[in-house]
């Protein structure tokens, strides 16, 4: 099977007996009778305390080494099920999408080895001009939402436009559903989107929350009506199949509202997160957005890390109300904020990056991204499970998030001015004032 670079160095002190490692089985063990289902068991758990201790890169020559253990070992390496349990454990995929588990346990971790290299494809996405309403706002993307089928956008004039990310065609255009009034001429803009599977659910500035389906030929419907003069306006929006959470900036006792996904109630709103600036600043962005003022992300355990300016926060939102987990202050770019199940990324005013451990916000490493940072420069970032990502004056910089935290290449691609960014295992998407693009590292032999 295909193996990298960083995973033969990786094994190397493992197989000579060290934690994990294909050990030489002890005097008196008899390893060809072992049962296959105990065999396939041990594999599975180095695998994972390989992956977990370094990258998921490394567990393909742990795996290779394994299977050279015996005949019995080898044997292993044609079980369907335990690749099953491999692709699962390593790489988090329960879908199937090549002809065999092995084929797919290949074929992601190639993936993660282009990604590793910077081995990637780059696409500019077009989409429909005809139905802008204002040049200037309808080709400004303020923030996009990545999955493996989908790419949204969301833009100044209200518009969520959607592609396919295998054929990088937009198939869908929604929209927030009229009002009589608005305040601002950026009230309608789009502040945050949530996909999850073939469902889209967004927030507008002034807060109302829509959703619809992709898949289907129904109408955006809305969820919310936001009360702008009551909340202030919807700065962030987020989530996943279990919770979602909207940031307000304007008002105080109303930064945060939390929603059960699946029934779309309110279960939380309240608390006084906002510093002063994002509070004051939170009531002229229906007006005059000209910067972001707060960032909230949501993991799949009910953990929520949210920013403005001045401090980073993680709330448990698995209550009935929104508990504070652990809090740090420090001057951030909100822009370049993101979080993943177990850290979160921000750049601070200086040019410092950090990434934490969620949920105690203790350091991980921190690196330098270039650019003059104290005149806050526009800095977009993101996370995926194993790499940060930094967009600055058109370039984006990655680095490791384990192992070090090692600097690994920027895109040579220059796309322009950012705004957003976001990154899948296989793809990294940006959005900016003219251009949506996208980077596909997936082997194009297997294609």
């Amino acid at each position: 099977m295909s193996t990298s670079g960083s995973g033969a160095s990786s094994s190397s002190s493992a197989t000579r007996g060290g934690n994990g490692g294909a050990r030489r089985p002890r005097p008196g063990w008899d390893i060809e009778i072992w049962p296959e289902d105990f065999v396939e068991t041990i594999i599975v758990s180095i695998a994972i305390a390989v992956a977990e201790r370094g990258t998921r890169l490394a567990a393909a020559q742990e795996i290779a080494n394994l299977f050279m253990v015996s005949s019995t070992w080898r044997a292993a390496s044609q079980s369907e099920l335990l690749w099953e349990r491999l692709v699962r454990v390593v790489w988090g995929k329960t879908m199937r999408v090549r002809p065999t588990w092995r084929e797919e346990y290949i074929y992601n971790h190639r993936i993660a080895r282009n990604f590793r290299t910077g081995r990637a494809r780059h696409y500019e996405l077009r989409f429909d001009h005809s139905d802008i309403r204002n040049l200037f706002d309808g080709t400004t993307c303020r923030c996009v939402a990545l999955t493996d089928t989908y790419l949204a956008c969301g833009f100044l004039d209200g518009a969520v436009r959607v592609f396919d990310v295998a054929s990088r065609q937009e198939i869908r255009t929604f929209r927030p559903l009229e009002r009589d009034f608005r305040i601002g001429a950026f009230a309608a803009s789009i502040s945050g989107i949530i996909l999850t599977g073939h469902k889209i659910v967004f927030s507008t500035l002034d807060g109302d929350i829509h959703a619809a389906m992709i898949n289907e030929e129904t109408p955006v419907r809305r969820i919310r009506m936001g009360e702008y003069v009551r909340d202030g306006s919807c700065a962030s929006f987020a989530g996943n199949e279990r919770f979602w959470v909207g940031m307000y900036a304007g008002m105080p006792n109303r930064s945060f509202c939390v929603w059960d996904a699946a029934t779309e109630e309110i279960l939380f709103f309240g608390g006084n997160f906002m510093d002063h600036y994002a509070g004051t600043s939170g009531l002229n962005m229906v007006t005059d957005w000209a910067e972001f003022l707060a960032r909230v992300r949501v993991n799949s355990e009910g953990i929520a890390c949210a920013c403005t300016h001045s401090r980073v926060a993680v709330f448990d939102m698995r209550h009935d109300a929104l508990q504070l987990v652990n809090e740090m202050r420090q001057d951030i770019v909100v822009g370049s904020f993101d979080a993943n199940e177990e850290a979160c990324v921000a750049v601070e005013g200086f040019g410092l990056g950090r990434v934490s451990r969620v949920p105690n916000l203790q350091d991980i490493y921190r690196f330098q991204v270039g650019g003059n940072h104290n005149q806050r420069e526009i800095t977009v970032g993101c996370l995926n499970k194993e790499h940060a990502l930094m967009g600055t004056n058109g370039v984006i910089r990655v680095w490791k998030v384990k192992d070090g935290g090692e600097y690994l290449y920027s895109l040579g691609d220059r796309v322009g001015e950012l705004n957003a960014i976001a990154a899948t295992e296989r793809y990294v998407a940006t959005g900016g004032n003219d251009d949506i693009h996208l980077f596909d590292f997936a082997p194009q032999d297997m294609e």
